[in-house]
């Protein structure tokens, strides 16, 4: 009999510290800012870290954030030839970003 309570009780317990690590997805797409086309193999990090992705070639990231980076952190765009763009996540699940040219180079 106390098996049969007990095992619940775990199978609980562990379900309950999966969820307090829970992740958190934000995606997006990035964009160049005047022609709207898209732009691949833009880095997208999390500040101040290298944890981060590039976007595809739809111009697509897909990237996941413990709660507190979910909560608290910036993402940084970064790509050859566009000035860099940070943006607070602030608890969003999706994050565009128009990137503009750097026109010193």
């Amino acid at each position: 009999m106390k098996l049969s309570i007990a095992l619940p009780a775990l199978l609980l317990g562990g379900l309950m510290a999966l969820s307090a690590n829970s992740q958190n997805v934000v995606n997006g797409t990035v964009s160049e800012e005047k022609t709207k086309e898209i732009l691949p193999g833009v880095s997208v990090l999390i500040k101040g870290t290298t944890k981060g992705v590039p976007t595809n070639l739809d111009g697509e990231y897909s990237l996941e954030l413990t709660d507190e980076e979910f909560r608290n952190d910036t993402l940084v765009f970064r790509f050859v030839g566009y000035k860099t763009f940070e943006i607070p996540v602030k608890a969003r699940n999706s994050i565009n970003a128009l990137l503009a040219p750097d026109e010193k180079l």
